[in-house]
């Protein structure tokens, strides 16, 4: 009798993880690589990892030989999700705040905060940064990503999105070194973003006239504000539903071997044939900015 052994499919892992996360694969990748690039930083080491979502990245740096992984989320929806799906023993998920990091100051190896500060309030990204520089120990690192606004989409969520110069002069005061990474998407991946986004702002758009003849409709017909509010979520559909995740989603070695090392977060060089779309900050705390 042959015992047949199953290897795990890592291309068929990022088709899932697309689905998962809703985005372009290039955009999935980017993704993935930037939590495979902290591995390096994370052997023996305490962890925060800032805006953590779902907690599956903060699962993987757990598994990477990490002395301690602290997963914090201010969303409860997937924070509970992270907590019943993703278990280790040393891995936690807690609600919190980036601005006020629920630890004490030095106390901290690495802090990592991919796609989050665009996210922030604008008069609060730097102080963001400095409640990290606060928390880290003196040597300690932070992994800062963000996208380069001259080729980003522009996503509603995003307060501020920032061009590769104001990105990493923002780490400097509080950073005795700041190593400046990229990742690099090709014309056609641009192409296809572009594609895509127009098509997107299109819909929007038919939307938008939809929504304002009803408005219309209900001012000459004044209708109840339930009934406007019911027709309001009825023409927005799926757009008000918040997202349901199915089942864990988890970053095995078969699919880091699949991903792509094109997308992989490399030192910004000049005249680059690709476009560089996303910016990789690695700022290393220097004793003279303990607080």
């Amino acid at each position: 009798m042959v015992n047949i052994v199953l290897q795990s499919d890592g291309s068929t892992e990022l088709k899932k993880f697309d689905g998962f996360l809703g985005c372009w694969n290039y955009n999935t990748q980017m993704h993935l690589w930037r939590y495979v690039f902290a591995t390096k930083y994370v052997k023996g080491k305490t962890i925060i990892d800032v805006s953590s979502g779902v907690g599956y990245g903060s699962n993987y740096l757990s598994k990477m030989n990490a002395q301690q992984v602290l997963g914090v989320d201010l969303d409860e929806k997937p924070l509970s999700f992270a907590q019943n799906a993703y278990k280790h023993i040393n891995l936690n998920f807690i609600q919190g705040n980036g601005l006020t990091l629920p630890v004490a100051d030095n106390s901290i190896d690495v802090v990592s905060s991919f796609e989050t500060i665009e996210h922030i309030p604008v008069g609060l990204q730097e102080p963001f940064v400095a409640e990290v520089s606060r928390v880290l120990k003196p040597g300690g690192v932070f992994l800062c990503s963000t996208p380069n606004h001259k080729y980003s989409s522009g996503h509603v969520d995003h307060t501020r999105e920032f061009m590769p110069d104001e990105f990493f002069e923002m780490m400097f005061p509080y950073f005795g070194r700041v190593e400046q990474y990229g990742q690099y998407i090709t014309h056609d991946d641009l192409r296809f973003q572009q594609t895509q986004v127009r098509t997107l702002k299109f819909q929007i758009r038919r939307k938008k006239g939809i929504l304002f003849r009803n408005v219309r409709n209900w001012l000459r017909q004044t209708p109840t504000r339930v009934l406007f509010r019911d027709k309001i979520k009825q023409i927005l559909g799926k757009d008000n539903q918040r997202r349901v995740y199915p089942e864990p989603v988890y970053i095995s070695e078969a699919l880091v071997n699949s991903l792509d090392g094109a997308y992989a977060p490399i030192p910004i060089e000049k005249n680059n044939p690709n476009i560089l779309f996303g910016l990789l900050a690695i700022c290393y705390k220097e004793a003279w900015h303990i607080p």
